[in-house]
């Protein structure tokens, strides 16, 4: 009878405990955003054109990111964000422990306001976040 009783709490214990793994997350793989930007282009995997303001005009914008990843590979999201709606969402790869990549958002003239872009992890977490704004280029003073 004592070595039942012995098996039956073992058993329910191990049940006990594994339900408590079962419902714990998994670990986030740990990624670190060294740099985000705003830019007109990526030139050689380079930013260029940075700024935090931008015209309508310019037709397309690109969010490029530079990580580092403790384990790879994994995957990012750029979130795009237009006057606090979300327009636009790119997942990218992360295939080394270094690793730059972009995503780039084609930009309507009547796009005329405030930007964010969320970097975020494969768990939701948001990373970082890069904000930017669009205005018509004020008139040519006479």
């Amino acid at each position: 009878m004592r070595t039942l009783s012995i098996a039956l709490f073992l058993s329910l214990a191990g049940t006990a405990m594994s339900q408590e793994q079962k419902s714990q997350p998994p670990a986030a793989p740990t990624i670190t955003v060294q740099e985000a930007v705003i830019a007109t282009g990526v030139e050689k995997r380079l930013p260029v054109g940075v700024a935090s303001q931008f015209s309508p005009e310019m037709g397309q914008l690109f969010c490029w990111t530079k990580l580092t990843a403790a384990e790879a590979p994994t995957e990012i999201e750029h979130v795009w964000h237009f006057n606090g709606k979300e327009v636009g969402r790119t997942k990218l790869s992360v295939g080394a422990k270094t690793w730059r990549t972009w995503s780039r958002k084609t930009i309507a003239k009547t796009w005329i306001g405030d930007w964010r872009v969320d970097v975020v992890d494969v768990h939701g977490n948001v990373l970082k976040s890069v904000g930017f704004s669009t205005r018509n280029a004020p008139e040519p003073k006479k």
